[in-house]
């Protein structure tokens, strides 16, 4: 008679999950995220959240505090920083339910297996870090725009990073949606292609009232 014993489910740390994610580019780190003891919806939630309400923060000190330089009494900007900061968490979450609510859709209707709730958990890991490390960026523009030298260093970093964030989602698809690399790209460029086909469709609309007026 053999006797099983199950090895304890340990339970990562945040910023272990996001080294994980980030500097093994792979389905495998979303695999393993998957397997962890808290894989909810509501934690992937609590990292959009969380740092964007951080970026939210420090984009508005930096912004008031540019705004003193220039006029030193004001209201209105302040009050305007007050609701970027409360509200910015609010909208990251509601583009984050409506952005992977989009993308799990079309998985399905190529095959895909997955939930919509591992979807967000592994989006919000590529998401999370990822708008840290685009505010350190921001910051770092910030601080060069003086020095004309470098300051096309922000926008290379930028790019590089935004390129290997693609990476990133499409391997989040393919872990939490069980698809192959195919429809992971494309369920990942859909999206992109329609919102670009409905702005370039309306502003050709918008052309002939132009030519109207003028």
């Amino acid at each position: 008679m053999t006797i099983e014993i199950n090895q304890p489910i340990t339970k990562r740390k945040w910023y272990e999950i996001w080294w994980d994610v980030w500097t093994n580019p792979g389905v495998g780190s979303f695999q393993a995220l998957l397997q962890d003891a808290d894989h909810s919806t509501a934690r992937g939630f609590i990292w959009i959240a969380v740092t964007s309400l951080i970026v939210a923060l420090a984009t508005s000190v930096l912004s008031v505090r540019a705004l003193l330089n220039y006029q030193p009494n004001f209201t209105s900007p302040l009050v305007y920083y007050l609701c970027l900061v409360i509200f910015t968490p609010i909208f990251a979450i509601i583009g984050l339910t409506i952005a992977t609510g989009i993308y799990h859709g079309i998985a399905k209707l190529l095959g895909g297996t997955g939930t919509w709730s591992d979807l967000v958990l592994c989006v919000s890991a590529v998401t999370a870090p990822g708008e840290i490390i685009a505010c350190v960026i921001g910051l770092i523009r910030f601080l060069v725009l003086q020095i004309p030298v470098i300051i096309f260093i922000p926008s290379l970093l930028s790019f590089i990073i935004g390129i290997y964030a693609i990476v990133l989602y499409i391997n989040a698809l393919k872990a939490s949606e069980n698809i192959s690399s195919g429809k992971a790209v494309v369920v990942y460029f859909i999206p992109t292609i329609v919102a670009g086909l409905i702005i370039l469709c309306s502003l050709l609309a918008l052309v002939p009232a132009f030519r109207t007026t003028s």
